[in-house]
């Protein structure tokens, strides 16, 4: 069960359940495309990074073939506490899918967009599902991807890089995170400036 103690990420009571996911009382798909565009305009805006991880739980239907939905269920939960105990108090932190979670990021660079997959990594690392006698290991793959020009500040293109980092991480074995190597003196510039941002 999601630790009480974390408002900072999931939804109050009092708030509209069309933005609530009901299995782990994150906020939900709907509310993470509304979120991610409105960070977008944001960050464009203020010509701020703007960071996205996408937390995909590993062996999930290896779990749900040998110990029931019921199980997965419960590994869902414990992925989605442990990944709203690692974030701040700025971050959104949604589910994407049936195992998946996404966490926008909002004025993060690369390194401390990683910071906090690290987080996630290590706060997985330290839990296990005890199911009918048995312990079972919760691990996750990220992907992570840092907008830094306004042309990647679209919610479609952040997914997509993000997604395809995800897809890095699970063909490298998986329990890891990866992410585009970061350009030197990455800064969010309008376009034919030569600011430094704010």
């Amino acid at each position: 069960m999601i630790d009480k103690e974390l408002p900072i990420v999931l939804l109050e009571d009092n708030d509209a359940d069309a933005f609530q996911d009901a299995l782990t009382g994150l906020y939900n798909r709907r509310y993470l495309a509304e979120a991610l565009r409105d960070e977008c305009n944001r960050a464009r805006r203020y010509r701020t990074p703007l960071s996205l991880l996408i937390v995909d739980v590993d062996s999930l239907k290896q779990c749900n073939e040998e110990h029931g939905r019921q199980a997965g269920n419960e590994v869902i939960k414990l992925v989605a506490a442990a990944v709203a105990k690692s974030c701040r108090s700025c971050d959104i932190v949604a589910r994407y899918g049936g195992d998946e979670f996404a966490v926008v990021l909002p004025d993060t660079d690369a390194g401390a967009a990683m910071a906090v997959a690290e987080r996630i990594l290590d706060e997985l690392g330290n839990r296990h599902l005890r199911w009918l006698g048995v312990s079972l290991p919760i691990a996750a793959s990220l992907g992570l991807h840092t907008a830094t020009k306004p042309a990647q500040l679209s919610p479609t293109v952040i997914i997509e890089r993000a997604d395809e980092q995800l897809r890095q991480a699970k063909r490298q074995g998986k329990g890891r995170v990866t992410a585009e190597p970061a350009e030197p003196g990455q800064a969010v510039l309008p376009e034919n400036s030569g600011g430094t941002g704010r």
